[in-house]
């Protein structure tokens, strides 16, 4: 990046307005991005509520939840999560139709099938359509609701 921005400086402009106007966006857009990335910095997981919630599971088995707390589950509670990265087609079409289907025979086959043991829901899930596992979680008893705020709910699969 120094290198290119000094052979900008050292150009011959045929309109020096146009240097000027060049240096000074890019100025500006490193001056943004830096303020941008300390922002998202920031307000990066993991809060404080995700790591309480973190801390109530026990016991075997795996942690459902969306793939992008799977960092947050390992290092907090040392169990393991159910990853999209990790499944064959087959087991990732499974973990589709499991967020998807409001059976509870099959829903509990698949959970058993990925040996889960917690579901962890987020804000949008929380607060979203509440269809298919979302909707069994709530309305069956094969489901414990172990912790619940306004940004996540934690559910655990009896056994």
């Amino acid at each position: 990046a120094a290198k290119i921005l000094e052979a900008l400086r050292k150009r011959e402009w045929h309109v020096p307005n146009l240097k000027s106007f060049t240096m000074i966006l890019i100025a500006y857009t490193l001056l943004f991005s830096t303020a941008l990335f300390m922002n998202n910095t920031l307000n990066a997981y993991p809060t404080a509520e995700l790591v309480e919630v973190l801390q109530t599971p026990q016991g075997e088995g795996a942690i459902l939840a969306s793939e992008h707390y799977t960092p947050y589950i390992h290092y907090y509670t040392g169990m393991p999560s159910v990853q999209r990265s990790t499944l064959t087609i087959e087991e990732e079409a499974s973990l589709t139709l499991l967020w998807e289907s409001q059976r509870l025979a099959r829903s509990v086959t698949l959970l058993d099938s990925f040996d889960t043991s917690y579901v962890l829901l987020d804000e949008k899930q929380i607060s979203g359509d509440r269809s298919g596992l979302v909707f069994l979680l709530d309305n069956t008893n094969t489901f414990t609701r172990k912790y619940s705020s306004d940004n996540w709910e934690l559910w655990q699969v009896k056994q």
